[in-house]
Order: C-alpha cells, then structure tokens, then sequence
C-alpha cells in the first residue's frame, strides 16, 4: 500500500498488526493531518464552519458531525466515515472584523465491516470491496486487531 502512494492506510494498517495498539493521534503538524486537511470533506466542514460564525456576536463557536472520507483512495482506505468535532474562538478582533482559531478532532475505530459487492463504499472499484473484505476477514481471525485513532487539524481565518 505504501509503494502504491497509500501512506496513511498503510500506517493505519501496520499499527492494527500489533496484538495490542494504542490510540493512534495525529497532531495538526502531521503529515496525515495535513492529507486530511487537503480533503474535500474538511474543506467542506471548514466552508461550513466559516458560515456559521460570519457576522455572530459571540466569540467561540462548536460543532459537531459526521462524513465519510473518501476524496482520495487514501483516506477511503484509512477512514471513511469518521466523526468530528471543531471548537473556536476568536483569537483576535479589530472593529467588526475577527481572526477565528478552530480545532477539528477526527475520531474513528479502525476496523473492518464485511461489504457486499456493489456497496456504496467502493461503488466503481472491485479491487477495493476484495481489499476490505480481506481484511475483514483478517481481523475475524485477529490479525487486525481495531483501535481508536484521531486527527487533529487546526485552521485559523477572518470573518466579519
């Protein structure tokens, strides 16, 4: 997976390979933070986010939800449906103008479902469906054993 440019879902994967693992984090400065910050699913959430706080009154703002990574075959692999959760404030105001710092958690378990051939997880790749349920089948016998994982992406703008 590395080889094929699957950084991230093979990370994620040589650390489900181990009897016990651990939480895995990602903090904001890291290389997968940064490949889901790229992504159009953050970049949506952002959008929203920013919307949200144009023009409020208040100085913080939280919200909450859920979305499916999957803009990149990576991230499909990683993640897919992940939760997340953005908490903000204004860090700084001049006159109506205000700088907002945002911290996005993604959380998800790392695991694997079983899914049927023509799945909306990997509707146009076979090949992904074959990797899943591999692995599926791999973790039925405990040599992928889930853990929890997060991402951490910190994103800083102006609003009025």
């Amino acid at each position: 997976g590395n080889r094929a440019g699957f950084k991230t879902a093979s990370q994620l994967l040589r650390h489900s390979l181990q009897d016990n693992p651990k939480k895995l984090g990602f903090l904001s400065s890291s290389a997968v933070s940064k490949r889901v910050k790229q992504s159009s699913e953050c970049k949506s959430i952002i959008r929203d986010i920013r919307s949200a706080v144009k023009g409020v009154e208040q100085t913080d703002y939280t919200t909450s939800g859920s979305t499916t990574l999957n803009s990149t075959r990576d991230l499909h692999l990683a993640f897919n449906k992940v939760d997340y959760e953005a908490n903000g404030k204004v860090v700084h105001q001049i006159g109506k103008r205000k700088k907002w710092e945002f911290r996005i958690e993604f959380t998800d378990t790392y695991d694997f479902d079983v899914q049927s051939w023509n799945n909306e997880m990997s509707p146009n790749s076979k090949a992904i469906t074959i990797l899943n349920n591999y692995a599926a089948f791999a973790q039925s016998l405990g040599a992928i054993v889930p853990y929890d994982v997060s991402v951490l992406v910190k994103v800083t703008f102006l609003s009025l």
